[in-house]
C-alpha cells in the first residue's frame, strides 16, 4: 500500500502543475489589462514553459521508473508463488503415488479381485 501512496503523490503533484499552467493562461486572458501588459505577461510565461515541461518530464519520468519498479517486484513475487505452488503440486502427487501405486485397484496391478475369472 505504500507503493500506492508514492504513485498517487506522484500524479498529484503533475495535476498540481497542469492545472496550475491551465490556471494562469486562463487568468491571463480575462484579466482587464492592457494589451501591451497582457503581452508582457504572456512572453514571461512563454519563457517558462520550457522549465514546466522539464519538471514535467522529469516527474513523469520518475513515475514511470516506480511504476516500473513495482512491476518488476509484483511480477518476481507471482513467480516465486507460482513455482512454490508447481513444487508443492509435484510433491503432493509424487505422495499420493507413493501412497498408492494402483489406484485402480485394492490388490494388484491387474485388478485380479475386481476381475475374478471363477465359474
Amino acid at each position: 500500500m505504500a507503493d500506492n501512496n508514492n504513485g498517487n503523490g506522484g500524479l498529484f503533484f503533475v495535476g498540481v502543475l497542469v492545472g496550475s499552467a491551465i490556471g494562469v493562461v486562463t487568468g491571463l486572458l480575462v484579466a482587464p489589462r492592457s494589451g501591451k501588459e497582457t503581452r508582457r505577461i504572456l512572453q514571461k510565461s512563454a519563457q517558462a514553459l520550457p522549465e514546466l515541461a522539464e519538471d514535467l518530464t522529469t516527474t513523469m519520468q520518475l513515475q514511470a521508473d516506480r511504476l516500473s519498479e513495482s512491476a518488476r517486484r509484483n511480477w518476481d513475487d507471482t513467480l516465486m508463488r507460482l513455482k512454490e505452488a508447481v513444487t508443492a503440486g509435484i510433491e503432493a502427487s509424487q505422495s499420493l503415488a507413493t501412497d498408492n501405486p494402483f489406484p485402480d485397484s485394492q490388490e494388484s496391478p491387474q485388478g485380479d479381485n475386481q476381475h475374478s475369472n471363477h465359474y
